[in-house]
């Protein structure tokens, strides 16, 4: 005979919890057990860094560092390892352009407290942890994980902006869609498309992960690109292609 405490283990709310519970941890195993590679340089003074879950991209100027997101690692162990493999140390970076906030992307950006960290306006609160994300699991992952080191200084970018920071020159693409205001950036002929855009075998991929946004809006918003000028993208995972304009027109033509 079972008793009524067994059988209050067994209830829908529990069973609800133990499936939510079984999600977030398949999602934080994939995200934090896969071994890093090795950084690797796709051009000169660009250096992709791959941590447990995501790449993060250094840019290396004459005197200063900025980095396309930080990574899955809250200590940032991988970055701050590639720093010095070229003489450069954390106090070094002085920018953090995030393409969103989540945690799998961007964990590391407090390890760098001399660094501006550029987001989105709509994703400010979540990115110095004052409001959860919007899709579910990194919202219940949010909830449930202790909460981050704040940043010691944050700026808020627009779609448009042309910033001129730190001796680096970015163009800001807006990108709503992976999180509430995610944002693509174009340096040196590099668009680094985070989340939003990904590769997959040589071949561009809609995100499949935390989209906020209907396919018919992503689609719309990343017509945009076709009107920029570029010949790589790099995507939140480390995936390096060399695609223009014209394949992202390709693309999207695909869907119609």
């Amino acid at each position: 005979m079972i008793s009524s405490a067994h059988k209050a283990h067994l209830s829908p709310a529990h069973l609800v919890y133990l499936f939510i519970s079984f999600c977030i941890a398949a999602y934080s195993i994939g995200c934090t057990e896969r071994a890093p590679a090795s950084p690797q340089s796709i051009k000169p003074n660009i250096v992709a860094v791959p941590t447990s879950g995501s790449t993060a991209y250094m840019l290396l100027g004459p005197e200063k560092v900025a980095l396309v997101n930080s990574g899955a690692n809250p200590a940032a162990t991988e970055i701050i390892q590639a720093l010095k493999a070229h003489e450069r140390s954390p106090e070094d970076v002085r920018a953090i352009f995030t393409t969103s906030p989540h945690r799998n992307i961007n964990a590391g950006a407090p390890v760098f407290q001399q660094a501006i960290t550029y987001t989105g306006i709509k994703d400010h609160r979540t990115m110095m942890s004052d409001k959860h994300p919007k899709a579910l699991l990194p919202k219940l992952q949010a909830r449930l994980s202790p909460r981050p080191p704040a940043l010691k200084s944050i700026n808020n970018v627009y779609a448009g902006d042309h910033l001129q920071t730190q001796g680096f020159k970015v163009d800001v693409v807006g990108m709503p869609g992976v999180s509430r205001d995610s944002m693509m950036y174009l340096y040196e002929g590099i668009l680094f498309s985070g989340e939003s855009l990904l590769i997959q075998d040589g071949k561009l991929k809609l995100a499949s992960r935390y989209q906020v946004a209907s396919q018919k809006q992503t689609i719309k918003s990343l017509s945009r690109l076709t009107y920029l000028q570029f010949e790589t993208i790099a995507d939140a995972y480390g995936e390096v292609a060399t695609m223009g304009p014209k394949d992202i027109s390709a693309f999207l033509e695909s869907f119609r």
